[in-house]
C-alpha cells in the first residue's frame, strides 16, 4: 500500500511557506509518497474556511508529515490532533 502523505506546518506568517510545502512535497514524492499539499489553496480566507479542506485530504491520507515549525501553529496542531485520534502514522521533518 502506498504512503498517501499530508503535509502539515505553519503557513500564517510565513512569507516562503509555498517554498517551504514545495520542498516537502519534493522530498515525500522522490520516495514514493502521494502527497497532499494544502499550500495550493488561494490566500486571505478566514481560518475556518481552510480546516474542513483540509481535514478532507487527511481523511484520504495514511500519514501525515509535520514540517519544522508546525508547533507555532494553530491550524497545524489541529491537524496533528485530527491525524492522531484517525490514527494515521505522524512523520516529523525534523526526523528526516
Amino acid at each position: 500500500m502506498h504512503n498517501i502523505t499530508y503535509i502539515s506546518g505553519p503557513i500564517t506568517g510565513i512569507s516562503n511557506y509555498r517554498t517551504n510545502f514545495a520542498t516537502a512535497e519534493v522530498k515525500l514524492s522522490s520516495r514514493g509518497d502521494k502527497v497532499f499539499n494544502p499550500s495550493f489553496m488561494p490566500e486571505g480566507l478566514p481560518h475556518e474556511a481552510y480546516m474542513p479542506i483540509c481535514y478532507a485530504m487527511i481523511d484520504q491520507s495514511n500519514t501525515i508529515y509535520l514540517m519544522r515549525g508546525w508547533r507555532n501553529s494553530k491550524g497545524a496542531k489541529m491537524e496533528y490532533e485530527y491525524a492522531v485520534a484517525k490514527g494515521l502514522k505522524i512523520m516529523f521533518e525534523s526526523e528526516g
